[in-house]
C-alpha cells in the first residue's frame, strides 16, 4: 500500500523532522510543490545553504532531517538539483502511482 501524505508529514514527525518542514516536505514529496530555500537546499545536497537558510528548530534536526529522506524517502526526488526539478516537473508520487 502506498503512504498518503498525511502518512509522509507523520512519519517525518516521528523522525524529529519539525511540524513545518515536514508538512513541506510531505507535499513536495507526494505532489511535487516547491519547497522554500532550507528545504530545497537539504533536498539538493547543498549543506551550506541549507545550514545557511535553517530557523532554529531546522538547524537542531538537520540530522534527523537528512537521515529520514536517506531512509524513507524516494531516492528520485532528492540528492541533486536536477532531481528536485525533475520530481516537481513530473508532480511527485501521485502522478507516478496514479499515472492518467
Amino acid at each position: 500500500m502506498n503512504k498518503s501524505v498525511v502518512e509522509y508529514e507523520y512519519e517525518a514527525r516521528e523522525h524529529g523532522v519539525p511540524r513545518h518542514t515536514a508538512y513541506a516536505l510531505s507535499n513536495y514529496i507526494m505532489y511535487g510543490h516547491a519547497c522554500g530555500g532550507f528545504l530545497q537546499a537539504v533536498l539538493t545536497n547543498d549543506l551550506m545553504n541549507a545550514v545557511h537558510r535553517a530557523d532554529e528548530e531546522n538547524l537542531a534536526a538537520l540530522k534527523d532531517i537528512c537521515t529520514y529522506l536517506y531512509n524513507k524517502v524516494p531516492a528520485g526526488c532528492w540528492g541533486s538539483l536536477e532531481n528536485y526539478y525533475d520530481w516537481m516537473r513530473d508532480a511527485g508520487l501521485s502522478a507516478r502511482e496514479n499515472p492518467i
